[in-house]
């Protein structure tokens, strides 16, 4: 019931373990059917308005992802804010411990690997992992799904 306030959308059906945290939720949004397990933690950005976390319908994320916005500018000495937004399409996993970087998009269906570190943008229906990630192969879907 917090997270329904807090956060800019969270859909029908989607679940919330304990102890994440997210920061600035007004700023994220999580679709239908998604899990959030234990641990996982949002990052958005205060600085830049248009930096925004969005997570599709069902989709899986493994305790402690980590999903940032917001970073710095190692080029400059004072380390100014730097933001992107991050875009996880639906159907996606992300293994546990994985951590999606500012201006990440995440294709639909893709798979994210345990421990991955995810630096660029992940196509649809492939499978990803490494630090930095690198696309592996295509993820194939055995049988007939109706979604």
């Amino acid at each position: 019931m917090v997270y329904r306030l807090l956060l800019g959308r969270l859909g029908s059906n989607s679940v919330i373990d304990y102890q994440c945290y997210f920061r600035y939720p007004w700023k994220i949004s999580i679709g239908r059917s998604t899990s959030v397990n234990r641990g996982c933690e949002f990052y958005g950005s205060m600085m830049d308005g248009r930096a925004r976390i969005t997570v599709g319908d069902h989709v899986a994320l493994g305790p402690h992802v980590r999903v940032l916005s917001a970073g710095h500018d190692y080029r400059e000495l004072d380390l100014p804010d730097t933001s992107a937004s991050v875009a996880i399409g639906d159907h996606v996993w992300i293994g546990a411990g994985a951590t999606i970087l500012p201006g990440v998009t995440i294709g639909e269906g893709a798979v994210i690997a345990a421990a991955s570190v995810v630096t660029r943008d992940v196509p649809p229906y492939t499978i990803a992992a490494g630090c930095p990630a690198r696309v592996l192969k295509k993820r194939t879907i055995n049988g007939h799904h109706t979604i």
